[in-house]
């Protein structure tokens, strides 16, 4: 074993451990705060359109004019059996999985000798992982090369556990927290393995999804901004988000779910701050006309979210409790209350 896929195996259990940090409800209000919703596309098209010359036997010559890999792009990665085309880039930061897939960079890069290692978002690219079975495809690609690994395994696993390179030799390993639509900390890791099985050429490269932005604002009078609308501010414990209705495929295995939970979150800070001040001048701006103004807040308890979509435009968002049912409508850009109930 050389030194450097020694060193990689080393860590492999640590880069498994880092993505607790993505899957801590509390810390969700860092990464949120630095979301962008359109950089997705945006680091899909600027992904490099040939890949460089490394030195692997697993990848010889083609005709593709050569480029070193752009400074935030590795590459992209496809999933043909659950729809999935996104940006990876290199990294295991909040900044990164707010918008791609994170290369973990004590891996090699996929392709290489030794277990590469990318991690997202659960309730984002990742949510549909568990859907993979043995035998499917997950594609790297870079330009006009394609890497087709094959799946050996799906695991449900604990935090630090060692991901052993395949006998191939080649192996890529794609790790998330599980269950998949958790918005809270979850101990549990969902592991996908697969082996390298090919290296081909392809004569474009890889589709770019359409997604289109979450353009939802929180019609909050400034006043009630300055209180506070963010999860730093209003610690509240977050269930599950669940999409309904029918989004298209890239719309929902993106950014578009979380950006969509991010900014019906603050709606509902919002309005419990306006509920428990009875301030009836905030309430005529968050809520529709005929909404009556509760007279307490009764949520207590888990918080979950179900975001309801039409092809890739957000209809509303309910906010739902044990106690409390918090139903979100959205009118051009505002999101309104319709109604609150318990």
């Amino acid at each position: 074993m050389s030194r450097r896929r020694a060193g990689a195996a080393a860590l492999l259990a640590a880069g498994v451990l880092l993505l607790g940090a993505a899957c801590t409800a509390v810390a969700y209000p860092w990464w949120w705060t630095h979301r962008q919703a359109s950089a997705a596309r945006s680091l899909v098209a600027s992904a490099p359109d040939a890949v460089e010359q490394p030195a692997s036997p697993t990848r010889a010559h083609t005709g593709c004019s050569q480029r070193s890999r752009t400074n935030t792009v590795s590459g992209v990665l496809v999933i043909p059996a659950i729809g999935l085309v996104a940006p990876v880039v290199e990294g295991l930061s909040d900044a990164v999985l707010n918008v791609a897939v994170g290369h973990d960079p004590a891996s090699p890069m996929p392709g290489d000798a030794g277990e590469a290692i990318l991690e997202a978002h659960d309730v984002s690219y990742f949510s549909a992982l568990d859907r993979l079975r043995r035998g499917e495809e997950v594609i790297w690609a870079l330009g006009c090369r394609r890497w087709v690994f094959k799946t050996v395994s799906t695991t449900v696993a604990d935090p630090g556990t060692l991901l052993p390179t395949p006998p191939s030799g080649f192996g890529l390993a794609l790790v998330t927290c599980w269950p998949s639509n958790a918005l809270w900390w979850t101990p549990d890791r969902f592991v996908v393995e697969t082996t390298l099985s090919s290296v081909a050429s392809a004569a474009t490269p890889p589709g770019t999804p359409s997604v289109t932005p979450v353009d939802l604002v929180v019609p909050a009078p400034p006043a009630l901004v300055r209180v506070g609308l963010g999860l730093e501010d209003n610690p509240v414990v977050l269930g599950t988000l669940r999409v309904e209705g029918s989004p298209t495929t890239a719309w929902r295995l993106g950014p578009g779910p979380l950006d969509a939970a991010r900014v019906a979150v603050e709606d509902y800070f919002a309005l419990r701050r306006t509920v428990e001040s009875q301030d009836r001048l905030w309430w005529s701006k968050l809520a529709l006309p005929d909404a009556p103004l509760p007279s307490a807040w009764s949520s207590s308890g888990v918080v979950d979210t179900i975001v309801h979509v039409r092809g890739e435009s957000v209809e509303g968002v309910d906010l739902v409790s044990a106690t409390q049912a918090v139903v979100l409508v959205v009118r051009g850009r505002d999101l309104f209350a319709s109604r609150v109930t318990g």
